[in-house]
C-alpha cells in the first residue's frame, strides 16, 4: 500500500490534537488545580458530586464503540458521500478524545467544588487508562478502512 499523503498529513495533525488534549492539558489542569489550591480551603458536602462524576468518568468513554457503530453505519448508509474514511477516522477520534478529555475536567471540576486537591487525582488514573485504550492509532484507521470496505 503506497503511503497517501493526506491520510499521513491528518494521522500526524490527529497526533498532535491527541498530545494536546489528552497529554499536555491534564498536565495543564495539574499546575492550575496545584497553584489555586494553596489559598482554597476545603469545603464540607460536595462529596456526592464526586462520586457521580467518578461514575460518569468510568461510563462516558465506554460509549465510545457506540458512537463508533453508529457513525461508521451511516457512513455506509451513504456511499455517495464525498467524505474519505481518514475523515471519518479523524471525527471519531476527536469525538472519543473529547470524552477522554472530560474525565479529567470532571476531576477539575470536583477540585474547584471540594476544595481537595485529591479529589481530583482519582480521576486521572480512570481518564489515562481510557486514554491508552481509545488512543488513535494508524492500526485502528486500517481496521476502520477494513470495516467501511466489508458489506
Amino acid at each position: 500500500m503506497y503511503p497517501d499523503t493526506q491520510v499521513e498529513k491528518q494521522l500526524k495533525t490527529l497526533g498532535i490534537i491527541t498530545w494536546a488534549m489528552l497529554v499536555a492539558a491534564p498536565v495543564i489542569y495539574l499546575l492550575i488545580a496545584n497553584f489555586i489550591s494553596a489559598g482554597m480551603q476545603a469545603q464540607a458536602g460536595n462529596e456526592l458530586i464526586l462520586y457521580l462524576l467518578l461514575l460518569v468518568a468510568v461510563v462516558e468513554p465506554a460509549m465510545a464503540p457506540v458512537m463508533e457503530w453508529s457513525q461508521v453505519q451511516s457512513y455506509k448508509a451513504k456511499p455517495q458521500t464525498d467524505m474519505k474514511p481518514i475523515n471519518l477516522f479523524f471525527t471519531l477520534s476527536v469525538m472519543k478524545m473529547a470524552t477522554v478529555g472530560a474525565v479529567y475536567i470532571f476531576g477539575f471540576v470536583v477540585f474547584i467544588l471540594t476544595g481537595k486537591f485529591v479529589n481530583m487525582l482519582f480521576f486521572y488514573p480512570i481518564g489515562v487508562a481510557w486514554t491508552l485504550v481509545l488512543w488513535p492509532k494508524r492500526e485502528k484507521y486500517e481496521q476502520l478502512v477494513e470495516r467501511l470496505n466489508q458489506p
